[in-house]
This record gives C-alpha cells, sequence and structure tokens, in this order.
C-alpha cells in the first residue's frame, strides 16, 4: 500500500503543476486468476482494491470533434491496484491515455462509455522457483486496457460525482509466458473538481453543427508481424508470425464504422495447438496458412481509431473464433499504423491471448477527398 500512496503522491503533484481537471477513483472489484494454488488446489480467485486519478484538459481536443462527437473527454488515466493475494500478484501501476464518449445526457446527469489503452507495470512475476502460482504475468512491463460505463452527476458549479463498472485487462500479449492474465471487474465510485466553464460546456447540448462526410466508404489493408512464446511451463517456444488484415467498411456516423473482415495469417500456432510436440520450425508453409472472415467495427476520433473485430477461421481448427482491438493511426496521406491485440475463444468461452499484431500499411478512400469531416452551420 505505501507504493500506492507514493505513486498518487506524485500524480497529484503533477496534475497541480499542469492545471488539469482532476479526478479521484477508488474501486474495488473482482480478480479472476487463470489458475488454482498448485499445492492446494484452491481458487485464486480475490477481492481486490485500488485508486485512479485522472487529469484530462479540454484544450487537447479540437472543437470540430467537440462539435461532432457530443463534447468528448480525453486525458490520463493514473492507477494503482493490489491484486490479491499481494505475496503472489503484488501491485499493478498503469499510465493510460482515455477516452470517454457522451452516450446520452439529460440535466446533469450524463452516460458515458470509456476506453482507456496503456502500459502497465507489476511489482511480482512469475518464476518457477520463487513465484510458481502466479501464472498470469511474467513480465514486469505489460499492456493494460480498460472498458467500463457508468454515469457522472453534477453536484455543483466545479464538481461531479462519477459511478462507473469496468473490467480491466493485463497482458503481454504472449510475447513471454506464462500469460494468463490478470482479469479485473469493478466498481469505482469517484470525484472530479473542474472549472464551471468546462462542465457548462460538457452538460450543454451538441453543438448546432452539421457533420457532412466528403466519403463514406475505406478499404484498409494492414500487413503486420508479430513475435510470441507458446507453450506451458519448460515446454516453451518461440517465433514469428506474419499477415494481412483487411477490412471494407462504412462510416455509420462520425465516430462509428461497419464492415466487413478478411485476414491471411502465416501462424504456426493452430498447429501447435492441436499436438504439443510439434516444433514452430518444422511447420511448413502450408500449414502455416490460414484465412478468415468477419464482422469489422471501429469507434473514430480523428485520426485515431479504436477497432473491434469478430472473425471466424475457414480453416478447420479446433479454436476457430477470435478477436480483434487494439490502438491505431492514419495519416492524412492514408498511411495506417497500429498495435492490436489477437485473442482466442476457447470452447469454454474464455478469451485467450494469441498475439500483439504491429501493422503499418494503407486506408483507401472512394471520394477522393483528404479531408475527413467538413463541419457547415445549420
Amino acid at each position: 500500500m505505501r507504493y500506492a500512496l507514493i505513486f498518487l503522491f506524485y500524480c497529484l503533484q503533477i496534475a497541480a503543476m499542469a492545471q488539469t481537471t482532476v479526478g479521484f477513483e477508488p474501486f474495488a472489484g473482482y480478480h479472476f486468476a487463470p489458475n488454482r494454488i498448485e499445492k492446494t488446489g484452491e481458487s485464486m480467485n480475490r477481492f481486490c482494491y485500488g485508486a485512479d486519478l485522472v487529469l484530462d484538459k479540454s484544450e487537447w481536443i479540437p472543437q470540430s470533434l467537440i462539435n461532432s462527437h457530443g463534447s468528448p473527454t480525453f486525458g490520463f488515466r493514473l492507477r494503482a491496484a493490489g491484486i490479491r493475494p499481494l505475496d503472489t500478484f503484488g501491485y499493478s501501476f498503469a499510465i493510460m491515455p482515455q477516452l470517454e464518449q457522451p452516450v446520452f445526457k439529460w440535466k446533469k446527469i450524463a452516460g458515458l462509455v470509456r476506453l482507456a489503452y496503456g502500459v502497465n507495470g507489476n511489482t511480482k512475476v512469475y518464476d518457477f522457483e520463487s513465484n510458481f502460482d502466479n501464472r498470469a504475468i511474467s513480465s514486469y512491463v505489460n499492456f493494460g486496457v480498460d472498458f467500463a460505463g457508468g454515469f457522472s452527476i453534477r453536484s455543483g458549479n466545479n464538481n461531479e460525482l462519477r459511478v462507473f463498472t469496468g473490467l480491466y485487462h493485463v497482458s503481454n500479449g504472449s510475447m513471454k509466458m506464462s500469460n494468463g492474465g490478470i482479469n479485473l471487474i469493478y466498481l469505482s465510485l469517484g470525484y472530479r473538481f473542474s472549472n464551471q466553464n468546462k462542465l457548462d460546456q460538457f452538460y450543454a447540448s451538441r453543438s448546432n453543427s452539421k457533420l457532412h462526410e466528403n466519403y463514406r466508404y475505406y478499404l484498409q489493408i494492414l500487413p503486420f508481424i508479430a513475435n510470441r512464446e507458446i507453450g506451458y511451463i519448460q515446454n516453451i517456444q518461440r517465433f514469428w508470425i506474419s499477415g494481412v488484415t483487411t477490412a471494407f467498411y462504412k462510416k455509420v456516423n462520425s465516430w462509428y464504422s461497419l464492415g466487413l473482415g478478411a485476414d491471411f495469417f502465416l501462424d504456426a500456432s493452430p498447429v501447435i495447438k492441436s499436438k504439443d510436440s510439434v516444433i514452430a520450425s518444422t511447420v511448413h508453409i502450408g500449414q502455416r496458412a490460414f484465412y478468415a472472415l468477419g464482422i469489422h467495427q471501429q469507434y473514430e476520433f480523428g485520426r485515431w481509431f479504436f477497432p473491434l473485430g469478430i472473425h471466424h477461421y475457414l480453416n478447420n481448427t479446433a479454436e476457430p473464433v477470435y478477436i480483434r482491438f487494439g490502438l491505431g493511426y492514419s495519416a492524412k496521406s492514408g498511411f495506417t499504423t497500429g498495435c492490436f491485440f489477437k485473442g482466442t475463444l476457447n470452447s469454454s468461452g474464455k478469451l485467450n491471448s494469441d498475439f500483439m499484431e504491429w501493422s503499418l500499411g494503407y486506408r483507401f478512400n472512394f471520394s477522393g477527398n483528404r479531408n475527413n469531416q467538413v463541419f457547415e452551420k445549420q
């Protein structure tokens, strides 16, 4: 707990110097451990606790996006959490850029959804000799992603009360095993202090501007590479994966797109999973070729985008369904890059980490105008 207090103290100092909006959100939740205690078979699922410090400034968002998205907020979430049992899982500390999107507003109440995605540090990791029961995390630095939804209630000119529930997932994307992951479902009750002008703007109705799209359809082609470990305990092997993800989609509105996805992989993972004795280097290229089709959707925030897709392999595999999400950026020229997590759903419905895709490709549009959005007063 001492480390958590020190962490939050320094974060408060940063907030004071930056003159940002500050929120403090303690939370409690339940950690679903990926394994049981080896010697006794006892479950390691536990109630956990933590606190978030949230920093944001309205100046970080262009006015055009405030008009089109209904006053979203962008900032940074600094998280400190104790994952019990502490002598096994220790503490998690995260720094995550976050985006909160209003879903509805009514008088002094707003409904919000939140996405935060960043870097997580852990004080305890898997070790075969000294910490065998922690098969959730094997690297000190990991990816952290937070999905949440809740309400903010304006309680005065400068104050907000906030109630959220969410899922926090920590993983290294199978770059180092073991990697069962930390999965924490939580409930938070918090307070945010802001200046009156900012809250007046946030709780006001959407700006009287109309968004006109100069083009509506996109084709996105993203070649990628990935590196992963696979195996259990001491029978672990590492290898490279490559492929291409494509998506043809239409913008439904100013921030949401929906379409179809088609993927191609050169990946030895499904072959190795079907037979543990297989060595990755012996899997020939024909066995590595896998194809998939699926539904592609993404949330867009200016040049940044967050894809969330669900796909099904066309090949015959034991685990045919997988999802993909992450964070990408598309430049005005059309060149697009991103880091995306791919995870397979097993027979019990649990999401297993496959790998992190490091992508660089191109996004085509079909109207010829490079400007994504044009605003005109009604």
